[in-house]
């Protein structure tokens, strides 16, 4: 019997080979997540259970950089206060509960399906909420990991007529909590799904945006294929321009952006064309990104490589220089005016903030660093310059596609007696 890990549903939805396929690891790892996460995971559960835990002493311990502490410290400030705000909706909580329920494919394979919930509560006879700590970037969101926890749950309660499972993702790099209710036909309807159609076809190898995450981006038969179809599209030899199919592709999509506007965000054809672009465009990077270490990697080994045209390619040292403050100041104060030296330097918020927060008690720091943000705002010694970042949101965090939001109501606190709850 197979064990998959929730964490590693949306993967396998996407695309079954990433998840288990050969030179992969079943299920995926609760392990997989990098050293930042793990240690806001593991303050979290702690400040949940109301306990204290000492962030730096853990950083120290994991041998985190000094930006990966402070990184660290704002998303557990993030997360406190995402949890004082979502903590009455968590009648009796428990913090990282695993739960096991085994099933059958319709191919007569056999799995057990495993989860960490990082908080979970009853709130009622046949329901339940769960937290789900997200320290990463947020890309498509997680719908089959929530969807596995909650149906965890449902077997948990012993599969009743009625169960109404709510989830929450809290997003802590975004501030953003994203609320899901789950009901026995849509969980009925993702086992059916999951049962029948995902675990049978497994072996079925979907190429997409989840690419650039998968383990076996480089050796993916059908990835490869994917871009040397697009490779050939776009230039057929270095003597030739590019291809006019593909000429002929981007012509059409220049025809349909012209009806881009505010007023059909929500167009079926709109959101095709920029999902196709977007695949295209992330293939492209990677493959440049792969090509430029294979060259480096063959200029590594010979040192030169010639061309046609007499040229050769080669890696020639470079320098970046840069000022060391402490010892440079005393020269350059016999050189320059203090005005001068003003107007030549660039200092990091991001270090000022910590410079001046170093020696503060832990609980003070956030609370001293966002007063010295409002000081230098005060005197206009910040200076804002906005700029966009093309990045894959939930439609519904998007403001004018959001639908308006409501407060769920709190089911009456009954405890059931399910181990899960503890």
């Amino acid at each position: 019997m197979t064990t998959l890990r929730v964490s590693s549903l949306d993967a396998l939805h996407a695309c079954g080979p990433s998840v288990l396929g050969e030179g992969t690891r079943v299920g995926g790892s609760a392990d997989e997540q990098p050293e930042v996460g793990n240690l806001v995971h593991a303050a979290l559960a702690q400040h949940v259970e109301g306990q204290e835990f000492d962030i730096h002493e853990a950083a120290v311990r994991a041998e985190l950089s000094d930006g990966d502490e402070e990184e660290a410290l704002e998303l557990y400030q993030t997360g406190e206060r995402a949890w004082a705000e979502k903590r009455e909706a968590f009648v009796d909580p428990a913090t990282e509960r695993l739960a096991e329920y085994a099933l059958r494919a319709d191919d007569g394979t056999d799995w057990t399906l495993a989860g960490t919930m990082d908080v979970v509560s009853p709130t009622g006879a046949n329901a339940a909420v769960f937290l789900d700590w997200k320290t990463g970037r947020l890309d498509t969101g997680h719908q089959h990991q929530g969807y596995g926890y909650a149906w965890l749950i449902w077997n948990v309660l012993g599969r009743p007529a009625e169960c109404r499972v709510t989830g929450m993702f809290a997003y802590l790099r975004y501030r953003y909590v994203r609320t899901v209710v789950y009901d026995v036909p849509a969980l009925e309807a993702w086992e059916h799904n999951l049962v029948h159609n995902v675990l049978p076809g497994r072996a079925t190898y979907h190429p997409g945006s989840q690419c650039r995450w998968c383990g076996l981006r480089h050796d993916c038969p059908a990835k490869r294929q994917v871009m040397q179809g697009i490779v050939d599209e776009m230039v057929v030899s270095p003597q030739t321009k590019a291809d006019p199919s593909y000429q002929g592709y981007l012509e059409r999509a220049a025809q349909q952006a012209q009806a881009i506007s505010a007023a059909n965000p929500t167009s079926p054809d709109l959101g095709r064309l920029v999902a196709d672009l977007l695949f295209r465009m992330r293939l492209m990077r990677v493959l440049a990104d792969d090509t430029e270490q294979l060259v480096r990697g063959w200029l590594g080994a010979a040192g030169s490589i010639v061309l046609p045209g007499g040229t050769a390619l080669a890696l020639l040292p470079q320098e970046r220089r840069s000022i060391i403050v402490d010892k440079a100041l005393p020269i350059l104060r016999t050189r320059l005016r203090p005005e001068q030296i003003e107007a030549c330097s660039t200092l990091s918020l991001t270090k000022i903030k910590k410079a001046v927060v170093a020696k503060v008690q832990r609980g003070e720091k956030g609370k001293l660093a966002e007063a010295l943000v409002r000081e230098l705002e005060a005197v206009g010694g910040i200076e804002v310059r906005p700029y966009d970042r093309m990045e894959e949101v939930p439609a519904d965090q998007v403001p004018a596609l959001a639908a308006p939001q409501t407060q769920a109501p709190v089911p009456d606190p009954t405890t059931p007696a399910a181990d899960l709850f503890g």
